[in-house]
């Protein structure tokens, strides 16, 4: 199966070809021509650009978080011209308050209100429980 992206597409931007041999339950018909698929495909990448266009208004504002976190700043004029004479010589060092204090909240919030293990998982019939524990402990390792 080819996934196609094609925004001029009058489904909305994703287009699939291939034929598959599958029997979809309780008599649905989703197989890439039929009038159903066409019809979910195109619900899905109208939300799928609703989405995208409320959540680009957000992305200056995430762009302006991401700058007070970074340790990174980049050379003032001042400062490039004192590497440039001397590469030795210091410039000003930046120490990210704000990203080491957020972290610390973090650790305090997580430490104090979740309680472990933090991702649950049940099985759906009595023999799925010890598969669940065992999950439940991979994914808390992993965490």
């Amino acid at each position: 199966m080819a996934l196609i992206l094609d925004p001029g597409q009058t489904g909305g931007g994703l287009a699939t070809t291939g034929s598959f041999e599958y029997r979809y339950p309780s008599g649905i018909d989703l197989k890439p021509t039929s009038a159903t698929h066409t019809s979910l495909l195109s619900k899905l990448n109208q939300r799928i650009m609703e989405s995208a266009n409320e959540m680009s208004k957000r992305h200056s504002s995430w762009k302006s978080i991401d700058r007070t976190l970074t340790a990174y700043i980049p050379l003032d004029e001042m400062e490039e011209r004192i590497k440039k004479n001397d590469e030795r010589k210091p410039v000003s060092i930046v120490i990210p308050y704000s990203f080491a204090t957020l972290e610390t909240l973090l650790t305090y919030f997580s430490a104090a209100f979740l309680e472990y293990p933090i991702f649950k998982y049940s099985g759906s019939s009595p023999e799925d429980r010890v598969g669940a524990i065992l999950l439940e402990k991979v994914i808390e390792s992993q965490a």
